[in-house]
């Protein structure tokens, strides 16, 4: 590894990175599972920007940052830093010194504020020929 590699594992600081995993597929919805296998890395984070905006279900701020580490992310993995969940929006870019893969450079996204689960029965049952049952849920949009 060139320079920039001690640099960042000395002067980085920890975060658990969480690598998807794509499994068995449901037999109801025919979607793989997803499972994440967690592991400890350095990193080191600068964040982009910050805003807000209004979704059908509520307010939701967007954090991006650029991200410096030498584990080989891939597009939506997730870095937990400083309790914040970060997904990577896509594959890294490896930066070179000396034809040598000093680290890599990826944008990751946080978002804080939106709705998961619940919402999600109100847009299906709008679908026509959905026979899949749903369990009931007490938050509607």
């Amino acid at each position: 590894m060139a320079t920039v590699s001690p640099f960042i594992s000395a002067l980085g600081e920890n975060a658990i990175w969480r690598s998807r995993v794509l499994g068995a597929r449901n037999a109801i919805t025919n979607w793989p599972i997803e499972t994440y296998v967690e592991s400890d890395i350095k990193i080191r984070m600068d964040e982009i920007s910050t805003r807000e905006h209004d979704t059908a279900g509520g307010r939701v701020t967007e954090k991006r940052a650029k991200l410096f580490t030498l584990a080989d992310v891939r597009a939506m993995d997730q870095i937990v830093y400083h309790n914040e969940t970060w997904e990577v929006e896509s594959n890294p870019t490896p930066i070179y010194l000396l034809n040598n893969i000093a680290f890599y450079r990826v944008i990751v996204i946080a978002v804080i504020g939106m709705l998961t689960y619940w919402g999600f029965e109100y847009m299906v049952l709008g679908f026509v020929g959905f026979d899949i049952p749903f369990e009931r849920s007490i938050y509607p949009i």
